[in-house]
């Protein structure tokens, strides 16, 4: 089993991981120092918001979820009188200048596949703070459980894909693709989510990212271009598409997609398809099994 991403964690630490679950999260622990140390660490917790708080003019309303990279919360702008995402990242103090110009830059890309940052800044004693769009649904990685079909596997990732395209034709790399940080709203519409504390530029032996997802040159700590996130996107889409993480040597299956997800899993990086080729395979994918 990878290392344990954010929401298991905290699915774990409050009894709502599915029991089939909870005996591999404990297998891994015994075996995985680093996440018994983020274990502890998510369990005493970052320090909490309470219901009320007003948090940079944004009024407190709960905690949506915490782990070991901060806490998120929905709250409420009075002024514009809507609802937002209000997520408070922990951050490693060498990041934090590399954080707000990388976040800046995001909250310039608009696209419907992308969430929407609607400000950033700094709060006493929390430090830096991330307003955004509050998706109403739930992640890929919880609708992965009722192991969707084909044609659905194949209608999310294309949103999921066309949003970090427009993330790539800002300039920008998301660092940190996988299925806790894809939302899917109750209208079914697809964002890409959690790019601001994966996007920091890392200083120099500081590896971001879940080692699970994470493609060789990122694990190694080497400069990454877009080409590291189609890594992630491809092992994400085998795990949708399969049912588990692809493993060394695993037949992925024939057809177009499938050889374009062994391609996509490529360790030489240049061997990789764009995430254009992957847009126009899913948008054909999605055709035909419409059509079908």
């Amino acid at each position: 089993m990878a290392c344990l991403g954010e929401n298991t964690i905290s699915a774990f630490l409050g009894g709502t991981l599915p029991e089939a679950r909870v005996a591999l999260v404990e297998s891994h622990l015994d075996e995985c120092a680093d996440c018994r140390r983020l274990l502890r660490f998510t369990a005493a917790g970052p320090e909490r918001l309470e219901a009320g708080a007003d948090a940079g003019g944004y009024i407190v309303e709960s905690v949506l979820g915490a782990g070991g990279m901060g806490v998120v919360y929905a709250a409420r702008d009075p002024l514009l009188r809507r609802r937002v995402a209000l997520k408070i990242p922990l951050l490693d103090p060498r990041l934090s200048q590399p954080f707000l110009a990388e976040a800046r830059a995001m909250a310039r890309v608009s696209h419907r596949n992308v969430v929407t940052i609607y400000r950033i800044g700094e709060l006493p004693d929390l430090g830096v703070f991330i307003a955004m769009e509050l998706i109403e649904g739930r992640t890929a990685w919880q609708w992965l459980l009722e192991k969707p079909d084909a044609a659905e596997v194949a209608r999310v990732f294309l949103q999921a894909a066309q949003g970090l395209a427009a993330v790539h034709r800002a300039g920008l790399i998301h660092r940190d693709f996988k299925p806790e940080n894809l939302l899917i709203g109750a209208d079914q519409r697809v964002c890409v989510s959690d790019f601001g504390v994966a996007q920091a530029a890392a200083p120099s032996g500081l590896v971001l990212g879940t080692p699970a997802y994470m493609a060789p040159e990122q694990l190694r700590g080497e400069a990454v271009d877009e080409r590291a996130d189609v890594f992630s996107f491809c092992v994400a889409l085998s795990e949708a598409m399969n049912g588990a993480r692809p493993a060394a040597g695993q037949a992925l299956g024939a057809g177009a997609l499938a050889g374009l997800i062994r391609r996509g899993l490529a360790a030489d990086r240049t061997q990789r398809p764009m995430m254009a080729e992957l847009i126009a395979q899913l948008t054909r994918e999605t055709s035909n099994r419409r059509a079908g």
